[in-house]
């Protein structure tokens, strides 16, 4: 696995002379997101790299790198590929386009949120297409960290570990197994070899060579070794070993194991890698550190091993001077240990490499099995009878770091009381709560963490969870009668649960909703399961996924919108093997092809920070559909961080998707489990927790509202409710929707043993920028109070008038300077030859000549600027900045809007120089 990032750092270098390392630089602006325990492989003269471990979750995309131009591309993530994994092996196919790869780990199963695979799939690179392989009755079993290699005809699988606690396994176990699959056939073949086999191993190193006559072998260096597999201990091996495959792949001579001696220090490592070359086998990095932590014991240098003396049973090898540059990284502990270095080529050879990837946090469970966590959010927990567990779900017990029983509330101390913040201003919203149902046992039972959608004049509402109960209820409400009445849906539900996301499809009956989280007698168990009511028949159906199709993984406390073609996954809070994570992934649910897609979205500008107990809403306009997200949390050490920030994802769904950071005027308030909704392009929120660290001591009950016009300056305006009726009290994780001009909110909490069970309708359709507001009836003032208002309202308005006089003098002033100066400028120009008449005015700058103009690295020391004068926003070092002719540096998403006009926003100078045109130095500072 490990050779599988570095192998092209280690080619066409001979032993000893003037061999050195050096760094090379990728070019363009799209790279892979940081990753370890992934797969690379060269076809041609193109890399191609699949999935991988990142910061947040299991991956799923191919990659490719062209060593003629060192750029990256990444290839459509199509229907049906090998899903989210990682600990993978894979091998390129000789005399072919076609790549192979095999088993690793994915979090997609129920047993303590893993699973190990042993499926085999093969991509076409000239395609781009990623195909399963022919089910076969015999293979090897399900395993990570093995070594695969290749011969003419197959591809060799030796070795591996099934870790504990994964899949159904009680203890660990590694392999000395090997194994052919036949490319031409797709089968697999167990082979048993004459002579003593070696150790079962994992994390070590293998490379394939031939032999003059012809002969095929693959040599095995060192590893680890699982000493005691009911405590997982186990040992670095120090030994060296052949297998003679035969003479033409799977045919006639039979397969022979040969110990070289004798084994030698330099090889008593593991998480190393080797390829070979000609008659020489290369092995580089590795680490001897004892635990899986110890990244202090890392190697960073080069042995090299003469192939044919290892056929005679000697390991003649030489060690090359240390990689300088590469002191800075650790080797090649890659895999689940610690950090992974930038590629660094060997003089003279091709320049193969990949991109740095750096993983500081360790990742690797531990072998028999996962330590408890902490409970990350310290929050009250209940506990809850066992539940029937939906299909498409992921348990989670006491290793994942997330609470083990049931729906996380805050603390019972320090919330305030029900009063609303006062209001800002004049303008009321009219609020009206809806008259509650006599009769209480025909309405639902109060929850929070539900989800309510509207469809045509009815509200439907599932699930959510109170005290020590989840509910799988589906309830609709009547808008225009106010009545509740509860759907009798049948047997076949998506079970109890909460913290879930659901969107109504566009023009239809159809509401879908994803994820949330279940509670059983002991643990937690996340979803990702998508079911879908037909608000029509009144009934609920599961989305039937293949096997082979990509998928979010589980998680609760996500956010969900849906666009004119798709549900729209943003984030939410998942599990991995070292507890709990928080996510940025964006997923779409095509509506119309019933499939799961990550979103392609450009990576020139940077994706907002993983996050849960978010909100987000949609709002359209000509250039398309866009996500607005906001607030919520993110995980930090073992506890979590309120965020304050505001995000819009454009072009959702196509190849203009890109992310942007927004500037607010006036924020949200930082706050998490909240709701807002769009009502004619204007964003409205409501309630949810402020103001706190790892617990909120502070509830909202305020209704805000930003226009979207105002992007990329969001603008919040707080909005008095008081009105003649009473106000929704202050609650965090209630469901939020709109109903025409108006928002419809139900439930939530109000404290740590508090649900609510009421439901409120606001009208804003008298808050648009042309309506006046109804106002209350105006008392009549007394005679003092009168005297009183006319003496205040004379020095207000003398006030207004004499800043009103003052604008008009500035202004008038500042036109009369203009025409002076123009009238000076024609004078002056006025003996000059007059030249010919310039074309129109063009609408803006064609897209190949913006991106003609440079992009470069920022630099502090060569600009009097550190920020982007149209963002505001600081530059970080090396980040791609595109400079215009006069000097002015801009982000490039920025600048690219502005461009339109031809011309620099600082100093107007053009953006493109034509012929006889001569650029003034800028004297902006």
């Amino acid at each position: 696995m490990l050779q599988l990032v570095f192998l092209p750092c280690l080619l066409g270098v001979v032993a000893g002379g003037d061999a050195a390392w050096m760094q090379v630089a990728v070019k363009g602006p799209l790279q892979p997101q940081p990753r370890q325990a992934t797969t690379l492989v060269v076809v041609g003269d193109v890399a191609y790299v699949y999935g991988g471990l990142g910061n947040t979750t299991i991956l799923n995309d191919t990659w490719q790198f062209d060593f003629s131009t060192d750029t990256w591309t990444q290839l459509p993530r199509g229907v049906v590929n090998p899903g989210s994994r990682y600990g993978h092996v894979s091998t390129a196919r000789p005399n072919s386009t076609q790549v192979y790869l095999f088993g690793g780990m994915s979090l997609d199963a129920r047993y303590d949120g893993l699973t190990l695979l042993n499926d085999v799939w093969s991509l076409e690179t000239s395609t781009g297409l990623w195909s399963p392989a022919t089910e076969v009755t015999s293979q090897p079993s399900a395993r990570t960290q093995a070594t695969a290699v290749t011969t003419r005809d197959a591809l060799v699988l030796f070795g591996g570990l099934s870790p504990a606690n994964v899949t159904a396994n009680t203890t660990a176990i590694d392999w000395n197994d090997v194994w052919l699959f036949n490319y031409s056939q797709e089968s697999w073949q167990l082979l048993t070899p004459a002579g003593t086999r070696p150790q079962s191993r994992f994390s070590h190193a293998a490379a394939a060579f031939t032999s003059s006559n012809g002969g095929e072998h693959m040599v095995v260096f060192s590893g680890r070794h699982i000493v005691d597999a009911n405590s997982g201990d186990w040992a670095v091996l120090d030994d060296v070993w052949v297998l003679s495959v035969g003479t033409q792949g799977l045919a006639g001579v039979v397969p022979q194991w040969t110990l070289v001696q004798p084994a030698v220090p330099t090889v008593a490592r593991y998480f190393s890698a080797a390829v070979t070359i000609d008659s020489t086998c290369w092995l580089f990095g590795g680490t001897t550190g004892a635990t899986n932590d110890d990244a202090t014991t890392a190697s960073n240098d080069t042995t090299i091993v003469d192939t044919q003396k290892l056929l005679r049973g000697t390991f003649d090898y030489e060690t090359l001077p240390v990689c300088e540059g590469c002191r800075g990284f650790v080797g090649f502990i890659h895999n689940l240990v610690g950090a992974v270095g930038t590629v660094w080529p060997r003089h003279g050879s091709l320049e193969r490499h990949t991109r740095r990837l750096w993983r500081n946090v360790r990742i690797e469970h531990k072998l028999g099995g996962c330590v408890a966590a902490k409970d990350l959010f310290n929050f009250s927990v209940w506990h809850s009878p066992a539940t029937s567990n939906p299909p498409n779900q992921s348990t989670l017990g006491q290793n994942t770091g997330l609470p083990s029983t049931s729906p996380p509330v805050p603390p019972t101390t320090g919330f305030p009381t029900s009063t609303l913040p006062e209001s800002t201003g004049t303008n009321k919203v009219v609020s009206t709560k809806l008259s509650p149902v006599d009769d209480q046992l025909n309405q639902p039972a109060p929850r929070g963490a539900a989800t309510l959608n509207v469809v045509g004049d009815s509200a439907f509402l599932f699930g959510g969870a109170c005290s020590a109960t989840t509910f799988n209820d589906t309830w609709k409400f009547d808008l225009l009668h106010q009545v509740w009445s509860p759907l009798v849906v049948g047997a076949l539900n998506p079970g109890h649960r909460y913290g879930h996301v659901s969107a109504t499809r566009p023009n239809a009956t159809d509401i879908y909703i994803f994820g949330g989280a279940s509670t059983g007698a002991d643990n937690l168990t996340l979803l990702n399961g998508l079911w879908v009511l037909d608000t029509t028949a009144n009934a609920w159906s599961q989305i039937t996924l293949s096997s082979s199709m990509a998928s979010p993984v589980p998680r609760m406390q996500a956010s969900a919108v849906t666009s004119s073609s798709s549900f729209v996954l943003f984030g939410g809070l998942s599990a991995s093997l070292n507890g709990t994570l928080d996510l940025n992934d964006v997923w779409l649910f095509n509506y119309a092809m019933q499939i799961w897609q990550e979103a392609m979205i450009s990576q020139e500008t940077s994706a907002p920070p993983s996050r849960f107990s978010h909100a987000a809403a949609l709002y359209s306009d000509v250039a398309g559909d866009h996500m607005l997200v906001l607030g919520g949390r993110h995980l930090v050490g073992s506890g979590w961080t309120i965020l304050d920030d505001a995000w819009v994802l454009l072009a959702i769904g196509t190849s203009a998707s890109r992310w942007v950071p927004l500037r607010p005027v006036t924020t949200s308030g930082g706050r998490y489990s909240f709701g807002v909704v769009t009502i004619n392009a204007t964003f409205w929120l409501f309630g949810g927790q402020i103001n706190g660290t790892n617990a909120s001591t502070q509830l909202s009950g305020d209704m805000t509202k930003a226009n979207s016009f105002d992007l990329p300056q969001l603008a919040f305006q707080a909005i008095s409710t008081t009105s003649l009726t009473s106000d929704p009290s202050p609650r965090f994780d209630h469901a939020m929707t709109i109903w025409h001009d108006q928002i419809v909110v139900y439930g939530g909490y109000s404290n740590a043993t508090t649900c609510l069970g009421d439901l409120w309708l606001f009208h804003v359709a008298n808050q648009s920028n042309t309506s006046t507001l109804p106002q209350p009836p105006t008392p009549v003032p007394s005679s003092n109070a009168t005297s009183a208002m006319d003496f205040t309202s004379i020095i207000v308005l003398s006030v207004f008038v004499t800043i009103l006089c003052g604008c008009v003098m500035a202004r008038v002033y500042t036109r009369c300077r203009r025409q002076r100066y123009a009238r000076r400028h024609h004078r002056q120009r006025s003996s000059l030859p007059v030249p010919a008449p310039p074309p129109p005015p063009s609408r803006g700058l064609a897209a190949d000549d913006i991106a003609s103009i440079h992009v470069v690295p920022f630099d502090a020391s060569s600009v009097a600027h550190d920020d982007c004068p149209v963002c505001l926003v600081d530059f970080q070092g090396g980040e791609l900045v595109r400079e215009l002719p006069c000097g002015h540096q801009f982000h490039v998403p920025c600048i690219d809007e502005w461009l339109r006009n031809h011309v620099c926003p600082m100093c107007r100078q053009p953006a493109i120089l034509v012929p006889d045109m001569v650029v003034q130095p800028s004297t902006f500072e």
